[in-house]
C-alpha cells in the first residue's frame, strides 16, 4: 500500500481514466485536498483508538510550565521521574481543592504545575502519552503515518479522485458515481468501526471543494 503522498496522488490519478495530470493545477493543490481529508480521518480513528495511535514525549517544566507538541491531540498518561501516574486536569480545576496530586494542569498546548505538595516541581521532566496529528502532508515525498490504518488508505486517495474528477471537461458520470459509491462504501465502514458519526463524516461535494481552493489560499 502506499507509503507516501506521492504514491497517494498516483493512485488518485489511476483511479479514472478522465484523470488528467496536465488539468490539476499544481501539487500543492492535490496535496491539500489530501491533507484535509487525511488529518480529519486521522483523528477521529486515533481518538477511537488511542491504544494504537499514541505515541510518547517527554515534556520538561520551566518554572512549573511546560510546551506539549504543537501537533498534540489528546493526552493519555503522564508520568513522574518515579514512574508514578500524575493526575491531568483542566487548567479550569487549577483551584478546586478535591484535585488529586500529583497534580499537573493543561492549559491549551502548555502543562502546568500548581506547586503544591506532591505536584510534579518546577524542573520536572514528565513521561507524556499522547495522541498527536501526523505529520502534514507538505510534499510529495511526504510519509503517511505508520499508524494510520492501511485499510483507510483508499479514503483520502478516492476523496482527491472525486476532487480531479470535477476538474476534466469530458468527465464520465457514470465513472464519477462509481467512485463516490465506492467512497461512501468505505466511509461508512470507518463510522462504524470508528465508533463515528456518519453525518460528521459528510463533506462537501468535490465541486464544492474546488469553488473554495482559491479562498483557502488566500
Amino acid at each position: 500500500m502506499p507509503t507516501t503522498a506521492l504514491e497517494w496522488v498516483e493512485a488518485a490519478f489511476a483511479s479514472s481514466n478522465a484523470n488528467d495530470a496536465g488539468k490539476t493545477a499544481e501539487d500543492s493543490e492535490v496535496l491539500g485536498v489530501l491533507d484535509r481529508a487525511y488529518q480529519s480521518l486521522y483523528a477521529l480513528a486515533a481518538v477511537a483508538n488511542p491504544d494504537t495511535y499514541q505515541s510518547r514525549v517527554n515534556v520538561t517544566l520551566a518554572g512549573g510550565v511546560g510546551p506539549l507538541p504543537v501537533d498534540v491531540i489528546d493526552i493519555i498518561r503522564v508520568q513522574n521521574s518515579a514512574g508514578g501516574r500524575v493526575n491531568v486536569y483542566p487548567i479550569r480545576d487549577l483551584d478546586r481543592l478535591w484535585t488529586r496530586a500529583p497534580a499537573i494542569f493543561r492549559e491549551a498546548r502548555t502543562l502546568v504545575s500548581r506547586g503544591d505538595v506532591g505536584d510534579p516541581g518546577p524542573s520536572a521532566v514528565l513521561t507524556t502519552w499522547i495522541l498527536d496529528a501526523p505529520e502534514t502532508l507538505a510534499a510529495l515525498t511526504t510519509p503517511i503515518d505508520p499508524r494510520f490504518a492501511v485499510r483507510w488508505h483508499a479514503l483520502p486517495i478516492l476523496q482527491l479522485a472525486m476532487y480531479l474528477q470535477t476538474k476534466d471537461e469530458g468527465r464520465d458520470p457514470a465513472e464519477f458515481q462509481k467512485l463516490t459509491s465506492a467512497y461512501t462504501t468505505l466511509l461508512k465502514e470507518f463510522a462504524l468501526v470508528n465508533r463515528v458519526s456518519l453525518t460528521a463524516l459528510q463533506t462537501p461535494h468535490p465541486g464544492a471543494i474546488a469553488a473554495t481552493t482559491g479562498a483557502d489560499k488566500a
